[in-house]
């Protein structure tokens, strides 16, 4: 592993010290995840990708209306009306 010197805000410091607190990890562990985190964030993903993502979110919410995939337009504009 590399060293790299970073220069954080005080209140920004404050807040990765506080959440590798939280979590008992070292404050480098933390910096190490959510760059980490921002690079994932920031690469375009492939098609492949975004398919399996979209089949993960099917089915994860339940509404109780049972035609809400053919009348959703409908709920939509009722919801508004209210």
């Amino acid at each position: 592993m590399e060293a790299t010197y970073v220069r954080l805000p005080q209140p920004l410091k404050a807040r990765v010290t506080e959440l590798a607190r939280k979590r008992g990890v070292s404050v480098s562990q933390v910096i190490r995840e959510s760059v980490e985190h921002g690079l994932d964030a920031d690469r375009e993903h492939s098609r492949a990708e975004l398919w399996v993502r979209a089949a993960q979110a099917v089915g994860c919410v339940t509404t109780g209306e049972p035609d809400l995939a053919a009348h959703h337009d409908e709920y939509l504009a009722e919801a508004f009306a209210t």
